[in-house]
């Protein structure tokens, strides 16, 4: 990777204070950049047809289209893209729903800052490969 090279992250929460801290941890690797935040599904929607964003971190409780059935449209437009889901919700039943409609990874708000951080470099990586492979 050149020193000018960076991953695209997108964050999506309808939390501001969430949102800031997520750029605050996001801004302790300088390879990854934070190319917009979004407060709901269809905002989220509308920069992922603008940017090309390697990662996703979204939450599953929005107003609007939530964070579900943001990820179904999501994979259907954009199978490369990582997402991380990361939620309040710690039922195996939330998890096991967004797994199967394809998040990458699934976090609780409660998680340790570095371990989400080291999800959210591998997932960008990913992220990044799998946009760079033939489909």
């Amino acid at each position: 990777m050149s020193q000018t090279e960076h991953y695209n992250i997108l964050i999506v929460d309808d939390h501001p204070l969430v949102r800031k801290g997520l750029r605050q941890l996001i801004s302790l690797a300088p390879e990854l950049m934070v190319i917009g935040e979004a407060e709901n599904g269809e905002q989220a929607l509308a920069l992922c047809a603008q940017e090309v964003p390697d990662l996703i971190i979204l939450d599953l409780s929005m107003q609007g289209i939530s964070g579900l059935d943001t990820l179904r449209i999501l994979r259907t437009e954009q199978h490369f893209l990582h997402v991380l889901i990361l939620t309040i919700s710690d039922a195996r039943e939330d998890m096991q729903t967004a797994l199967t409609l394809g998040a990458d990874d699934y976090f609780v708000k409660d998680s340790d800052p570095e371990i989400l951080l080291t999800a959210i470099r591998n997932g960008a990586r990913q992220g990044r490969l799998r946009r760079q492979i033939p489909s």
